[in-house]
């Protein structure tokens, strides 16, 4: 590619030209082919008796996945309390066999946290 290149040199002219009667043209022939297109009936008819044959069956079954899930969650995700005591004393082992120079700065960090403190 050229390094030198002028954009002042490129100037403003199309690079494509078109008939002079071209959108003329164009939109005659487009009224042209929508007259000759038969009409079409663009009513839209709704039985309510179709619409409630698969809504209630659809909303009942998501419905019901709803419910499955809250259970799930609250059954099997749900931690266990013996669990949470377990992990709690695990940090005070492990808080407990840190070196005192450690243990104090955790603390200074914990009581300067921005987030906790307000």
């Amino acid at each position: 590619m050229d390094k030198n290149f002028d954009f002042s040199q490129v100037g403003k002219r199309m690079p494509y030209s078109t008939p002079d009667d071209f959108f003329a043209k164009m939109q005659s022939d487009i009224i042209d082919a929508v007259q000759d297109m038969p009409q079409k009936n663009t009513e839209i008819k709704t039985n309510r008796r179709t619409v409630r044959k698969w809504l209630w069956p659809v909303s009942l079954s998501a419905a019901a996945a709803v419910v499955a899930m809250f259970v799930i969650n609250m059954h099997v995700l749900a931690p266990k309390p013996s669990a949470v005591s377990d992990d709690i004393q695990d940090v005070e082992q492990a808080f407990a066999h840190l070196s005192d120079g450690d243990q104090a700065f955790i603390l200074d960090v914990y009581q300067d946290d921005v987030f906790l403190n307000n």
